[in-house]
């Protein structure tokens, strides 16, 4: 995969230059393939598929924190929550904010498919 993303820039977040939906920024238009992955009545969760890896680069939808010594409650907190290493995941406060299970399966469906 490191390969296939040689080419990589960093885009920051700001300042805001648009909002990303379905339909890609014409400097992306040729990489990847956007979409609003759907469920969470609170906002939209912009998912990219980069065609020449196959891969889905997650930012916060997907964590894994390391434990760190001396840190119980925060240890504690972050495996409660999901996040905690070696397998990491999608943090709880963000999986109860996908209320529309159906809309976000639809979604995982395409994703995966």
């Amino acid at each position: 995969m490191a390969r296939a993303l040689s080419d990589a820039q960093l885009w920051r977040p700001l300042p805001y230059t648009g909002t990303l939906g379905d339909m890609p920024p014409p400097a992306w238009a040729a990489d990847f393939d956007p979409f609003a992955f759907a469920g969470n009545p609170l906002g939209k969760e912009i998912v990219f598929l980069h065609r020449a890896s196959g891969s889905v680069p997650m930012d916060d939808l997907i964590q894994i924190h390391q434990p760190r010594s001396g840190h119980p409650f925060n240890n504690a907190l972050l495996a409660l929550s999901g996040v905690a290493a070696p397998n990491g995941g999608a943090p709880l406060n963000m999986r109860l904010t996908f209320t529309r299970r159906r809309l976000a399966r639809q979604s995982l469906d395409r994703l995966l498919s």
